[in-house]
């Protein structure tokens, strides 16, 4: 088993994509931060790459986002907060949403490594065991192109998972023990954090849009009652399939309307899986059950 140290001078001395996996509390995000610091230290582009949708780094919850990183400044809380460019997936839990997560990750990989960045860095969730997991490790690292693994594991918890990287993923495997900075974090204070985050992303100046069926994915059937949507989560999408910012669905004067921070080149509105409360708690929905289909 590898130190985390060793592993950090790899990475830099050997730059690539990099891929960070292991339970709750484990550590990832550290050493994902200082890994990008380390690079920007020794003059390298790196990316920070968030695919934890709910505990984010990159960005508002329900979204996949990159942030590139060339200097310290950049690597900070606040500079890793803002994304360079994100994609909505519509939860803060991968369950029921692999095919947005796999393709997020992939279409911001790609972007990432046009723009320059030698060194991408993969922080996923902490769901490790199960089919379920295996599935959403595997896919999101071929999408992404990872060539290694940094696994933190408290024991063998990972084996299973590891040994369908290894075979399927291709990917070679470092095995690492979970920082000893990492703390347990609560799910009152992980749904604290989510709602935190999720109301800076409406903080400064919003835009109201009414909007009709035809510019959301998937479409809206006919005759829907659009109160049903009332709160419904939704991702702002630009002409090459990123995540402008996010939206939150309003009836308004018996018209359907989106509310979200202002920005230009929306070309349609992805409906995501999430309820958004007036303290900024979100509830899961099932958007099949909604539209009724």
């Amino acid at each position: 088993m590898a130190s985390a140290e060793e592993v950090l001078e790899q990475v830099i001395a050997s730059p690539g994509v990099v891929a960070l996996v292991g339970g709750l509390d484990t550590g990832k995000t550290t050493l994902a931060v200082e890994m990008v610091r380390r690079a920007a230290r020794a003059g390298v582009v790196s990316a920070f790459l968030d695919a934890d949708v709910g505990q984010k780094t990159v960005g508002p919850p329900a979204t996949v986002g990159v942030k590139l990183v060339r200097t310290l400044e950049d690597a900070s809380e606040e500079g890793l907060a803002r994304p360079d460019r994100m994609a909505f997936v519509g939860s803060t839990s991968p369950q029921g949403h692999l095919l947005p997560m796999v393709r997020g990750v992939g279409l911001l990989a790609r972007w990432a490594r046009e723009m320059g960045a030698s060194l991408v860095v993969l922080d996923t969730t902490g769901l490790v065991t199960g089919s379920f997991a295996e599935h959403l490790k595997v896919f999101k690292l071929e999408a992404a192109g990872v060539g290694r693994v940094v696994a933190l594991e408290r024991g063998e918890e990972l084996r299973p998972v590891l040994e369908v990287v290894r075979r399927f993923a291709r990917a070679e495997v470092f095995r690492i023990r979970p920082l000893p900075q990492a703390r347990p974090v609560g799910a009152e204070e992980r749904a604290r954090r989510r709602a935190e985050r999720l109301k800076a992303h409406f903080s400064g100046r919003l835009k109201v849009w009414r909007v009709k069926g035809p510019v959301f994915f998937p479409s809206l059937p006919p005759g829907l009652e659009q109160g049903r949507l009332e709160g419904l989560l939704c991702g702002l999408e630009g002409p090459e399939g990123e995540c402008l910012a996010l939206g939150i669905l309003k009836t308004q004067e018996g018209m359907l309307k989106v509310v979200g921070p202002e920005v230009s080149g929306v070309v349609g509105v992805r409906l995501g899986s999430l309820r958004v409360g007036e303290d900024w708690a979100t509830h899961r929905v099932s958007l099949q059950q909604l539209l009724g289909r």
